[in-house]
């Protein structure tokens, strides 16, 4: 028979185990700032092409050539 001195040690691992999960994903939060902030540089310094001025095209069909 288990005695209680062993169940009671079980129950405190356990119980140990479980109160990492917190610290856990409190060490997340900072590292998905971080990877926010980088996002939004990213997005901020990147070519876009739609900010781009149209190119003026050679003939067409809007344009008969003279």
């Amino acid at each position: 028979m288990i005695g209680p001195e062993t169940v009671a040690a079980g129950v405190r691992v356990v119980r140990a185990e479980e109160s990492w999960i917190p610290v856990l994903f409190g060490g997340m939060i900072p590292i998905l700032g971080a990877g926010a902030v980088f996002w939004l540089i990213w997005h901020a310094v990147r070519d876009n092409p739609e900010d781009d001025e149209p190119e003026e095209k050679e003939g067409g069909p809007e344009d008969p050539p003279a």
